[in-house]
Parts: C-alpha cells; sequence; structure tokens
C-alpha cells in the first residue's frame, strides 16, 4: 500500500513584500516632501506620533498621511491629515516648552558674546561664555529625557503625559542600555544635521566652479540639496522615532520588574548626557560655520522635523 502524496500549497510572501516596499516607498516620498519647511513638518510629526503608538501598542491602526476610517466620506478622506496635524500641534506643543528655556539661553549667550566681542567690552567678557555654559547644562537632563517622553505622549495620546515626570523616569530606568542605545542614535543622526547647515559655507571649495553657475542651475542644486536634506532628516526621524517606540513598550513591560540597581540607573544617566552633550556640541559648531539665529530653536530631531 502506497501513501498517495499531497501537495500542500504555500501562499507567496512576494506580494505581501512588494506592498510592503511601496508603502516604504510611499511614506519616504510623502515625508521627505513635508519635511522640506517647518511648515508641513507639523503633519510629518504628527504621523511619527501616532507611528509611535502604532509600534508601541498592538492592535493600533497603521497611521496613513491623508485618509483614515470613519463613518463619514469626508473622515475617510481627510481623518488622517486631520489626526497627524493635531497630534502634530501637541507635540510640538510640548517640546517647544520644555526646550524653549535652554534654546533661549543659548541664543541670548551667543548674541550677548559676539555684540560683547565687537564692542571690546572687556569687563564683561565672561558674560556670554557663562550663560552659553548654563544653558548646555540646563539643557543635558532635558534633551536625555525628551525621547522616553515624546514616547509616552504618543502612546497616552495627551499632552500632559510629556510632562509625566515620574512615570518617563520610571520608564527610562526599566531600560537604561536599551534607551542608551537611542540616545547614541539621537546623537549619531544630528551629524548630517550639523553637515547640512555647514555646508553652504564651504560649497565653493568643494565646487569651485559653482560662482560660474547660472541662477537657474544655482536654483536646481539648492533644491537637490535642500531634498537630500530633508530625506536625510525623515529617515533619520523614522528609525529614532521607532526605536524610541519600541524602547517604550519594553519598558511598559517591565515596568511591575524591580528597577536597576541605583549606581547602574547614575551612570546610565551619566551617558546620557554625555550623548545630550554630542548633539549641543554639533549645534554650537554649525552655528559657529554658518549663524542662523532661529537654528537655535529648529533642531530637527529635538522640535520639528524639518530641513531648516
Amino acid at each position: 500500500m502506497t501513501a498517495a502524496s499531497t501537495t500542500v500549497a504555500v501562499p507567496s510572501a512576494a506580494p505581501a513584500r512588494r506592498a510592503g516596499v511601496l508603502r516604504w516607498l510611499w511614506d519616504f516620498a510623502i515625508g521627505t516632501l513635508l519635511s522640506t519647511n517647518p511648515f508641513t513638518a507639523v503633519i510629518v510629526l504628527g504621523w511619527l506620533m501616532r507611528r509611535m503608538r502604532w509600534i508601541a501598542a498592538p492592535g493600533e491602526t497603521r497611521p496613513g498621511w491623508l485618509m483614515s476610517a470613519g463613518e463619514t466620506r469626508m473622515r475617510r478622506l481627510l481623518g488622517g491629515l486631520v489626526a497627524n496635524t493635531r497630534e502634530g500641534v501637541g507635540a510640538l506643543f510640548s517640546q517647544l516648552v520644555i526646550s524653549l528655556p535652554f534654546t533661549a539661553l543659548m541664543a541670548l549667550a551667543w548674541w550677548a558674546g559676539w555684540n560683547n566681542s565687537f564692542s571690546k567690552g572687556y569687563e564683561q567678557a565672561a558674560a556670554g561664555p557663562l550663560l552659553s555654559l548654563a544653558a548646555i547644562v540646563f539643557s543635558l537632563p532635558i534633551i536625555a529625557y525628551m525621547p522616553m517622553a515624546l514616547a509616552h505622549q504618543a502612546a497616552e495620546q495627551n499632552w500632559k503625559a510629556f510632562f509625566d515626570w515620574r512615570t518617563v523616569r520610571q520608564l527610562i530606568a526599566r531600560t537604561p542600555w536599551r534607551y542608551l542605545a537611542v540616545m547614541i542614535l539621537l546623537a549619531a543622526v544630528s551629524a548630517p544635521v550639523m553637515f547640512f547647515r555647514v555646508l553652504p559655507v564651504f560649497a565653493e571649495s568643494i565646487w569651485p566652479d559653482l560662482p560660474s553657475y547660472d541662477l537657474e542651475t544655482m536654483d536646481a542644486i539648492r533644491l537637490e540639496l535642500n531634498l537630500a536634506y530633508a530625506a536625510t532628516v525623515f529617515v533619520s526621524a523614522l528609525i529614532i522615532r521607532g526605536l524610541s517606540a519600541r524602547c517604550y513598550a519594553a519598558a511598559q513591560a517591565s515596568l511591575s520588574d524591580p528597577p536597576p540597581w541605583l549606581a547602574t540607573r547614575m551612570f546610565a544617566w551619566t551617558l546620557f548626557m554625555a550623548a545630550s552633550l554630542a548633539i549641543v556640541f554639533e549645534t554650537y559648531v554649525a552655528q559657529f560655520f554658518n549663524y542662523n539665529s532661529l537654528r537655535w530653536f529648529l533642531h530637527p530631531h529635538l522640535l520639528l522635523p524639518a530641513a531648516y
């Protein structure tokens, strides 16, 4: 007696892979275009918030840029855009409130330092450096706090969750080494921001023929560089916020566990602030070579994911 051989049809994974690639390309194209300026970057920030919630909370609907599920035609057509804008404004508000004190102090210190230097006010020579030092020291724990706080706000869908200091600190304490990876990556992706901000100063050294180009060619180069900057910012933000959401989910799952030793947490926070210092250093280097007062406030990974 011979057993009849049977063939089981295994569904191909190729269509799902193709759909995933197409979705990623769509997100990349829309995200890059919207990241070219601070105004539409609010939509990107909101989409990233919804995507963090989708990653951190199983069962959430994957966010779209324009459409969403809804009972009415208008909600189906524009629900995603409205949700992205609403959550983007909330995230912008939270980050602005917590970062404005030290970014404003940095801007004031830089202005005071240069003005004092040009006016040869030797008696007040220490004013600018001391203000800058105070701003830097003040900024380090805040920058280290922000990624987890933003993930917490995304999960809770409430801007007040960003300022839930105790809960956010507990979440960070539960996954210190995973969170350190977030902070190191945040410092790493801030380096291209410095590069693109400094690039115009060295453009003629890199491309000696640049002054001979006509206006149309120059405009095309500016557009290409702006798109490259926006693409870099968007992809970096996508990676950072995704990693933050996964870190948040792991921390939430560990909240009932006892926290690591105090010495471990203190050492981890020292490393967090070292990564924060690297971000501040990159900001100062960019400002030294190519100053723009608004750039103290508009860091792509601390406020809006915009190519500015």
